[in-house]
């Protein structure tokens, strides 16, 4: 196969309520990559099954492993895998075991918030989608993220700091999953001494998460935090809407083709 032939997945964990925004990742990285093949395969097996189920038989998508044994059946020796994840937890260390599995050699793109500049960008594009949503400009900036058991939870810890060091002092994230959770951070806005806030999902894609514990019944954060007297405006955006941090995921790209060796063997 010819370098320019080498094949690009994007690893994602799936959504079985909003998938656009990985559509409008996979064109602009067929378009900047062109003419390597790119193709989206899942992390999730579970959201896998339930697109099959509700688009039938027509339905392509595959799971990391079955897209990697299908490359290899067609001749290809290497692949790229981009990890399509906020951060390094589970999701991304299980696309490493895959990758190592595999019957063809691999290179793993990082996921969004890896390097010191990546938390500053997504820090930055937070801040700013935060804002275009503000009344006042004295809100409460809460960003939501999914949580996880893997130590890189401290990825968050990390990101409320940088966006804390651009001058956003009212600023907390909290996890759906884990701690901080939304009593903790309802806590710490009304100790602040503020009554209202801007809910920012801290996902890639605005989906059940959003549409379910963000705002969908009476334990969700919108209900907890206004039960705390704390007026609460929802952003149903997912981090994917903004060019810039799809350009991040594209740069990540970049950078791991940069690493696979020349007349690859």
């Amino acid at each position: 196969m010819q370098d320019k032939e080498l094949p690009i997945i994007l690893s994602v964990f799936g959504s079985t309520k909003s998938t656009a925004l990985y559509q409008c990742l996979l064109d602009e990285v067929k378009e900047r990559f062109d003419p390597h093949p790119v193709s989206l395969a899942l992390t999730s097996r579970i959201v896998r099954d339930m697109e099959a189920k509700v688009r039938g038989k027509a339905h392509t998508a595959h799971l990391l492993p079955q897209n990697l044994t299908s490359l290899s059946r067609r001749g290809y020796r290497w692949a790229l895998i981009q990890s399509v994840h906020l951060l390094a937890g589970h999701e991304f260390h299980r696309l490493v075991a895959d990758s190592v599995s595999s019957p063809m050699r691999t290179c793993i793109g990082l996921p969004l918030l890896w390097s010191y500049e990546d938390y500053i960008i997504v820090a930055e594009e937070l801040i700013e989608l935060a804002k275009d949503y503000s009344d006042t400009g004295k809100e409460a900036m809460i960003f939501v993220g999914h949580g996880t058991d893997h130590a890189a939870w401290s990825s968050y810890l990390a990101l409320e700091q940088m966006i804390r060091q651009k001058g956003i002092k009212r600023a907390w994230i909290g996890v759906i999953e884990g701690r901080p959770g939304v009593e903790d951070i309802a806590k710490e806005v009304r100790k602040a001494g503020l009554g209202k806030c801007v809910l920012v999902p801290l996902m890639l894609v605005a989906g059940l998460h959003v549409m379910e514990d963000m705002e969908g019944n009476d334990n969700s954060w919108k209900a907890i935090l206004e039960s705390h007297d704390i007026t609460t405006k929802i952003i149903r955006k997912g981090l994917l809407g903004s060019k810039r941090i799809r350009h991040l995921f594209i740069k990540h790209i970049a950078d791991a083709l940069k690493v696979i060796p020349e007349g690859r063997g």
